[in-house]
Order: C-alpha cells, then structure tokens, then sequence
C-alpha cells in the first residue's frame, strides 16, 4: 500500500503545476483515507451475507485485488508527457542529501510502523477481546473516514497559513 501511495505521489507531483499541489495531495489524501475507511467497513456486512465468514473474506480479498489490478489500466487514462525544464547531472543534489537522509530516514520509520502495525490492529482486537473485523473493521473505518473529511480543510488552511504552518498545525 505504502509503495502505490509513493509512486502515486510522485506521479502527482510531476502531473500538476506547483500552484494545484496543495489542493492535488489533499484530494488524493482524502480519497485514499475515505476508500480505506470505506474498505475497513466492508467485514461489517459478511454477517449478513448467505457465506460462511471465511469464505467472505476470501471473496471479498481476491475481488479487491483484482480491483487494485486495475490501477494501473486507469492511470494511464491520465498518463501525460512531462518534460523536465533543465536536465540534471545527477538524480540528487549533493548539497541536499543529508537533509533528503533524515527526511528518508523519519518517513521510513512512519512507513514501516503503520504498515506493519496498523494491519494488525484487526487481529489484536481478535486475540485480546474476542471480537471479529465485523465489528473493528467499522471501527477503524470510522476513525479513517473521519481524517479523510478532516483532510479536505487541508487547502484553505495551507492557503491561509502557507504550506509548512499548514502541515505543522494540523
């Protein structure tokens, strides 16, 4: 999921002019946030489905991915050619690379810990309480849903305030 997100953004970044970022990256923020919320949601309903609950998930995790199969059919409805404006004697600059590590580095961490742990938070409630996805899928929806509407702000809060102020405050 991460690594879609990051081509994703790189692909975002190319494809708008720096004044339309702020508002792009939230817009797809937000769609991101709402559809996992929306995914989280979806063990809510097995109960009520004629199938045994194993069997929904199985269904319902193969329907998915041949969902996510299709990423890339859709994303180059948009494709557009991008000429950079200079070319560059190397893919970074040297006077930034220390900075760009840190930045790397702290990103990485946040990555690798919502990657690995957020998908686990379903199975802890499980283990610990006994309780299905059908009932904390909806709840970790409702907390994803919830930051996707916060997210839509994003813009006029960036307008207002300038991007780091923005970024920072919320």
């Amino acid at each position: 999921m991460w690594v879609v997100r990051t081509t994703w953004n790189a692909y975002l970044a190319d494809a708008t002019p720096v004044s339309a970022r702020p508002a792009t990256f939230s817009l797809s923020f937000v769609v991101f946030t709402m559809a996992a919320g929306l995914g989280s949601f979806l063990p809510a309903i097995f109960p009520m489905l004629p199938l045994d609950f194993l069997e929904a998930h199985r269904i319902a995790f193969v329907a998915l991915g041949l969902l996510g199969l299709l990423t890339p059919l859709a994303v180059l409805r948009w494709g557009i050619d991008i000429k950079p404006t200079r070319s560059r004697r190397g893919i970074l600059p040297r006077k930034s690379l220390r900075i760009l590590a840190k930045f790397s580095t702290a990103n990485l961490m946040v990555a690798l810990g919502a990657g690995l742990i957020i998908p686990l938070i379903p199975t802890w409630f499980y283990l610990r309480f006994s309780v299905t996805d059908a009932f904390s899928g909806p709840v970790v929806a409702v907390s994803s849903i919830l930051m996707g509407l916060a997210a839509i702000a994003s813009p006029s809060i960036a307008k207002r305030t300038g991007l780091v102020v923005g970024i920072v405050a919320t």
